[in-house]
């Protein structure tokens, strides 16, 4: 069963990338099973220019605008690959999310999990690059 449409991993800028994995929609399904309550991706995939907004690289510049030459951008980064998504869970909050997915990575069931961040108000997730042990940070107190 799938509790995510395609739809929701798309870019939230307007421009339609949505490259997401299948890899990374099943990831979310078997979090959102395990969690019993509904888990909303804040974001998902994102084009150069989105996530160049996300980082501050763009400095308020439009979508129009991310076509031009010569305006940063950073490519380099899980979301523009499609192998990221950031969840949220009003019900559970972004600490109880994070160690609900941190049990289930450490118990086998999450084998494709390859970063796990920790913010204020959500939880980055993603499947790449793929390594023998899981990357975690702490985003709330700059902690890797």
């Amino acid at each position: 069963m799938s509790y995510f449409k395609d739809e929701e991993f798309k870019c939230k800028c307007g421009c339609g990338l949505n490259n997401h994995s299948p890899t990374l929609h099943q990831l979310c399904d078997k979090i959102r099973a395990k969690a019993g309550k509904p888990i909303t991706i804040s974001s998902g995939c994102r084009c150069m220019w989105n996530n160049g907004q996300c980082k501050g690289k763009w400095n308020g510049r439009t979508p129009l605008e991310k076509a031009l030459p010569g305006k940063p951008g950073d490519g380099n980064s899980c979301h523009t690959h499609g192998t990221a998504a950031d969840i949220q869970c009003k019900s559970l909050g972004a600490t109880a999310l994070h160690a609900l997915i941190l049990a289930m990575y450490n118990k086998g069931e999450l084998p494709e999990l390859a970063g796990l961040g920790q913010y204020n108000t959500f939880c980055h997730v993603d499947i790449e690059p793929k390594s023998s042990r899981l990357r975690r940070w702490d985003e709330r107190t700059k902690k890797a």
